[in-house]
């Protein structure tokens, strides 16, 4: 029974603590990174499938990536600041056991 009490104290003593707004916000940022890339992956299943010239197709498809580009990277930024913040926060707690 010591055994297991010392080693669930380990485990929770390791466990990654992150403060209480880093893991919404992370899950925020990925389901809008997600949507975004469904919107688009819809966009170019449609484009892909028009009948139309495929000169007006292929400028069509690289003004679509684009645009998908410009949407998603805000988000991607803000994805990176979180995780910086998160790697920081939990080498700060680290530092100090």
């Amino acid at each position: 029974m010591l055994k297991s009490m010392a080693k669930a104290q380990r485990l929770a003593e390791t466990a990654p603590v992150y403060p209480d707004d880093i893991e919404p916000a992370l899950q925020d940022a990925l389901a809008v990174l997600a949507n975004i890339d469904a919107h688009y992956d819809g966009e170019r299943e449609r484009l892909e499938l028009w009948t139309g010239p495929d000169s007006m197709k292929d400028r069509l498809a690289a003004q679509l990536a684009e645009a998908h580009r410009q949407e998603r990277e805000p988000h991607v930024k803000r994805l990176a600041e979180l995780h910086q913040r998160l790697m920081t926060e939990t080498f700060y707690r680290h530092t100090l056991h």
